[in-house]
This record gives C-alpha cells, structure tokens and sequence, in this order.
C-alpha cells in the first residue's frame, strides 16, 4: 500500500509528506475460533489515516506489514470477546479474546544468544500459566514460544553457511600466504648469505640469527595485518553506501534483502572474530618465516664466508 522501496539504483523511493495526506482502506475477514476458515461474506473494511511508517530492518516486516490499533483490528477480525451457549449444559460462556501471534521486545541485556533463551523459558512459563486457566477453551494447537532467531533459521543458517565458506576460503589464503612469505624469506637467508656468515663469526649465535628474521616476519604480519584491519573497517563501515553507488552508476545490486532477510548489509565487526583473524595471520607471517630462520640460524659461518 505505502509501496517505500529501493530501486535498482539503490535508492529509497516512494517515502515523502504525500503520504501522510492519503487515507488507506483496510480489508480484512474474520477467523473462525478454530484459525481453520476464513469468513469472505463478513469482510469488513476501514479506513485509515497514514500516521508515520517505520523500519525494523526486518525486509520480510517491512515489506508486508502495517500498524493498526490492536483492539479495533481485533473487533474487524471477530477475535475480540464473544458471549455463546453451550450445547450441553446451556450455560452462557465469554469466550477471551483472541490473537495469531506476539511479538514481544526484550531489553538489550537479553538480545544475545543465552539472553534468548532465558527469556524464551520466562515467556513459556507465562504462556503455560495462561493456557492453564483457559484449558476449556484450549481446544487447538498450542501456542509456541520461539526466539526470532529460531523463526528465522531458513534465512540464517543460508547466512551462516556463507559465513563458514568465508572462513574457509580466508584457511586457503592464509596457507598461501605462510607459503609466500616462505619463499621470500628463503630467498632473502639465500641472498643475505654472507652478511649471516659476518653477523655468527662475530659472535652471533644461531638463535640470535633465527630470531632477526623471526622478528622480521613478526614486523610484516604486524604491519600487514594493521593495514588489513583499517582497509576492512573503513570498507565495512561503508558497505551501504558503496553499494548503494554501485547501483546508482553501474547497475549492480549485490545485497538482495529477499534473499538475506535484512534490509541492509550488516556493517558491524564483533570485537572477538577480528582478534581471531588478525591474530592467524600475524602467526600465519611468523610460520611463514620459521623455516628459513631455522636455515639461516643453522648456516656454518666459514661456508657462510665463502658462499657466492
């Protein structure tokens, strides 16, 4: 109905003052008790005021849901309280109100995996508290208590499985990188033959030989593994915005949120999974030099001296 979307340019459109001028008539048919069938001929239709439109970053939400007032959405639905006979006693009941779904917002503290859980097992016990003062009129399926993460899972583990590939493939360059940094190393102990050969008739020994060059690797994995991290924050933290460009000036939308759920790329970098990696490469650099540290500590200085 608001019809805010992005274009194929990356462009948010449709959102304006207009639509705060438009009145939206709302359709909607009751449910039996049952949730079994649906009532066409008692459709009931309403119209409404746009107020404001929102963003959970929820693409799937965003895209097909609207805010009412709950209860006059609940009268139209013929969901609200109903007075009924029994058959066999002939007592007049009231039938609670009724719902398809909440969606309850939890405190930052609880937003974490074990947070989840926690207060999925405290909702639950509510719910079963509940369910045992209406058992008479629990006659369907009974309501389930799942964390979003959970009622999302065909989204996130696809996300996940991207994820391990990832990590994967950074194993692969980081075993190219170890090999790489080996052979330079290894021409840089074959090329600095004599300077070793000067360095141990001084005086020197092996170990002060291998740790110049483990030192050495330890510096580029340093070094490197800095400028990685700076180059990947600053991509990361503008993810959007250089997609959105790539839209505007190539054509080329990457980040679909039909696919990935989530309106936006996720720009954020946990604090954990960048020491991890930038700590295998500084270890992938300094294995890397390890062998050729051991040549270079292990090279006799008198051959050493007459090396061309």
């Amino acid at each position: 109905m608001v019809d805010i979307r992005r274009n194929e340019k990356g462009e948010i459109v449709g959102r304006g003052p207009h639509l705060y001028q438009l009145p939206i008539k709302l359709t909607v048919m009751p449910i039996s008790p049952d949730f079994a069938s649906v009532d066409f001929k008692d459709k009931v239709e309403r119209n409404y005021w746009i107020a404001d439109d929102s963003r959970t970053t929820i693409w799937q939400y965003d895209a097909n849901c609207v805010y009412v007032p709950f209860e006059v959405l609940q009268d139209d639905l013929d969901m609200g309280p109903k007075k009924v006979t029994e058959r066999g006693t002939g007592t007049e009941v009231t039938i609670p109100p009724r719902c398809t779904e909440l969606q309850i917002a939890v405190k930052p503290e609880f937003k974490d995996r074990n947070g989840l859980q926690v207060a999925k097992k405290q909702i639950q016990t509510v719910v079963s508290a509940v369910l045992r003062d209406h058992e008479d009129f629990n006659r369907g399926a009974s309501p389930k208590v799942v964390t979003w993460r959970e009622h999302q899972r065909l989204w996130l583990d696809a996300v996940e499985k991207e994820k391990l590939l990832t990590v994967f493939l950074f194993s692969i360059i980081s075993v190219v990188a170890i090999f790489l940094i080996f052979c330079i190393f290894y021409m840089v102990v074959a090329e600095k033959t004599k300077d070793i050969g000067i360095i141990k008739s001084v005086g020197a020994s092996g170990s002060g030989v291998a740790t110049i060059f483990l030192g050495y690797g330890l510096a580029i994995g340093i070094v490197g593994a800095s400028m990685g991290l700076l180059v990947s924050w600053l991509l990361v933290r503008n993810i959007n915005e250089i997609h959105t460009a790539l839209g505007k000036f190539l054509g080329v939308q990457v980040w679909n949120p039909e696919v990935y759920l989530f309106d936006k790329i996720p720009n954020t970098m946990d604090p954990k999974e960048v020491t991890v990696i930038v700590s295998i490469a500084i270890i992938a650099s300094v294995l890397g030099a390890l062998v050729p540290a051991m040549k270079a500590g292990s090279l006799n200085p008198v051959e050493a001296l007459r090396f061309e």
